[in-house]
């Protein structure tokens, strides 16, 4: 009988509190006259914006976004490492949606509207079929799905699943810039029966790597469709 698997967790608020002391010393530094008249007032506003803003950062939730073209297994990777079926593979054009998936006592699932307004659906209410007829009787086009979950490494992370970087990214083009803005790190998810289409290779591009992220990981999808090593090995490289 195989042992159950372990999770090794780390415990970063040491490290949070020696930057938070490093960002005040500076802070500090900025104070003093003699660096005010060295550096002008308008590069001071710069560096004291900058410092708000990684502040915020540092006190919100991990942002990985999960990018890549449609039908490229983005949801089933997902659902692999929530370790349940979260968000659905039953997906066409006319109901993709950006997912906010985070941690929740309790499973629910909201449609958030562009006004601010959301709606509470059911589990069974993502298959393609109900979402598309909720979507189509809506006062508002939907910004995002609101997905909770009790999955324990949840916390303090926000996983975005967004649409496929194709023709159906166009919808959602500046969101997805924005949620790009905001990534901690990003996950381009690939297949290995069409590995970097033309439309993937240009959001790269484009997209991701002017961004230049600390952490892109690339997954190679749908492996288990690939007959020898050799063929195998090439895709990788």
């Amino acid at each position: 009988m195989e042992s159950p698997a372990k999770y090794i967790s780390y415990d970063f608020s040491y490290l949070r509190q020696e930057f938070l002391e490093i960002i005040n010393d500076f802070s500090e530094g900025l104070r003093l006259e003699k660096v005010q008249n060295t550096i002008g007032k308008r590069l001071l506003k710069q560096i004291q914006s900058q410092i708000s803003q990684i502040l915020t950062r540092l006190e919100a939730d991990f942002v990985l976004v999960v990018i890549g073209d449609f039908k490229r297994g983005k949801s089933t990777l997902i659902n692999a490492l929530l370790g349940q079926s979260v968000v659905t593979t039953d997906v066409t054009t006319e109901t993709v949606t950006i997912n906010h998936i985070q941690y929740g006592s309790e499973s629910k699932i909201h449609v958030c509207l562009s006004d601010g307004g959301k709606i509470q659906i059911e589990a069974e209410e993502l298959k393609s079929e109900q979402l598309s007829s909720i979507l189509e009787t809506l006062p508002q086009t939907a910004s995002h799905l609101k997905i909770e979950t009790p999955v324990e490494w949840l916390r303090g992370v926000r996983l975005v699943d967004t649409p496929g970087t194709g023709d159906v990214f166009k919808r959602f083009d500046r969101q997805v810039h924005t949620y790009l803005l905001q990534a901690d790190a990003v996950v381009f998810v690939v297949s290995a029966l069409s590995p970097f289409a033309e439309s993937e290779q240009t959001f790269l591009q484009m997209s991701v790597l002017p961004q230049d992220f600390p952490k892109v990981f690339f997954t190679l999808n749908m492996m288990d469709n690939i007959q020898t090593e050799q063929v195998a090995e090439r895709l990788l490289k």
